[in-house]
């Protein structure tokens, strides 16, 4: 025991482990302690959100220092609202229930004197995440099913993300969503969720079937709609980033089951080991001096170019031999001109093109887990 004497009063201040190699400093710790002005515990941070909790973590000044834990969330008018305020805190983390996971959060963390009071020195954490719903998800090249969407790790693979498709196969109704967590500055995180194909209208939206820009904040859980429909879209089902733990990052990304789910789809949590290389149609350098070109992307399918009266599409061997395809032909603009279903996918396909104008096509092809792209020429 260290006795001080402080304002008159002997005041019992606890033995603090490894004070006889480091006594000075641990009797300075223990003076400054009495008078409330003690050191605040080391990297305060944000270690998980979900949709109705926080988790901070820390590091104590001492071993069984005990903590004033003070939490505020913004308001509408963007003033800092105090929340809730917790005593005696211990340990090196705790769990703040009743916060939305769209709140953004300041916490302010103090070491507790031995007197009971809170120290004036404070460490602070903000806690902010956007989450947008944009295009540019990269294609997972063999992805696969998980049976779970709980404790998926962000850090265990390439690609993470999701799929909602149709359960009658129909091609249009399938897209793919990659999920991305980044930190934009200091405890400011992002949540992209971003639908891989463009041209496949199901898409992620806010609640009037939105998808923002970059600068607006979408809502947790978000919704999934149709918008096959002409004129109209329709809601398919509500998906929610529940959990989100940091370092490393592990997430819950589940089907939200209080809301109503389409049973015309499935939804499946996707992860992939490698991804295709981003390219458009645009950046495809086509063969004008004719014959067979490579699609991009590595899978093999070959497309004629430039073709007079028939298009020729090739298929590797591996490529579902005897399963069925859908190729389509579109203009420069993206105005579909031709549309070939539930083609039987042989290694040579051979499409009528005589009536087509010459000019620059773009032919897109429908596989099971897929959408192909590749540009072509049609000569006079």
């Amino acid at each position: 025991m260290y006795i001080l004497l402080f304002l008159g009063q002997f005041i019992a201040l606890p033995q603090i482990p490894g004070a006889n190699s480091e006594s000075s400093e641990k009797i300075q710790l223990a003076a400054e302690c009495s008078i409330c002005n003690a050191s605040p515990p080391d990297s305060f941070h944000v270690a998980g959100r979900g949709l109705n909790f926080i988790t901070v973590a820390w590091n104590p000044a001492w071993e069984g220092a005990t903590h004033t834990l003070v939490v505020f969330t913004k308001s509408a008018n963007n003033n800092w609202v105090l929340l809730d305020t917790f005593f005696n805190v211990s340990g090196t983390a705790y769990t703040i229930e009743n916060v939305s996971f769209n709140d953004e959060c300041k916490l302010n963390i103090s070491t507790n004197c031995v007197t009971g009071e809170r120290s004036i020195n404070i460490a602070e954490a903000l806690d902010k995440i956007i989450i947008e719903l944009d295009v540019a998800g990269r294609r997972p090249k063999n992805p696969v099913k998980l049976n779970d969407c709980v404790g998926v790790g962000l850090s265990d693979h390439e690609w993470v993300g999701f799929q909602v498709n149709s359960v009658d196969g129909d091609p249009l109704k399938s897209n793919l969503f990659e999920l991305k967590i980044t930190t934009v500055k200091k405890n400011e995180r992002k949540v992209n969720i971003n639908r891989v194909f463009d041209i496949i209208k199901i898409y992620a939206v806010d609640e009037i079937d939105q998808y923002p820009s970059p600068t607006r904040k979408t809502a947790n859980p978000f919704k999934i709609a149709d918008f096959t429909h002409e004129g109209f879209s329709e809601a398919i089902g509500y998906v929610g980033l529940t959990t989100i733990l940091y370092a490393p990052t592990v997430v819950e990304l589940c089907k939200i089951i209080e809301k109503d789910w389409d049973d015309n789809f499935e939804y499946s949590i996707i992860v992939a080991e490698e991804v295709f290389p981003l390219s458009t149609p645009d950046e495809i350098n086509v063969d004008r001096e004719g014959g067979v070109k490579n699609l991009p992307n590595d899978h093999g399918v070959k497309v004629q170019t430039p073709f007079v009266e028939t298009l020729a599409v090739f298929f590797p061997p591996f490529f579902q031999i005897g399963g069925k395809t859908r190729i389509q032909l579109l203009d420069i603009n993206g105005k579909k001109i031709l549309d070939y279903r539930e083609m039987n996918i042989e290694d040579q396909i051979f499409l009528p093109a005589n009536d087509l104008p010459a000019g620059i096509y773009l032919v897109r092809i429908f596989t099971d887990n897929d959408v192909l792209f590749v540009k072509t020429i049609k000569s006079k």
